[in-house]
C-alpha cells in the first residue's frame, strides 16, 4: 500500500485538529463540569 506524498500534509492538519478539539473537551470537562476525576474527564 503507498500513500500519495500530496495528503501527507493534510493528514497531519486532521491529526493536528482533532488533538487540539479534544485537549479542549478535556478543559470543558474539567472546568465548566467540574469533573474532579481524570479518567471521567477523559471518557
Amino acid at each position: 500500500m503507498t500513500v500519495d506524498p500530496g495528503v501527507v500534509p493534510g493528514l497531519l492538519i486532521l491529526v493536528a485538529e482533532l488533538l487540539a478539539l479534544s485537549m479542549v473537551g478535556y478543559v470543558v470537562a474539567r472546568v465548566a463540569l467540574r469533573q474532579d476525576d481524570d479518567r471521567l474527564a477523559l471518557a
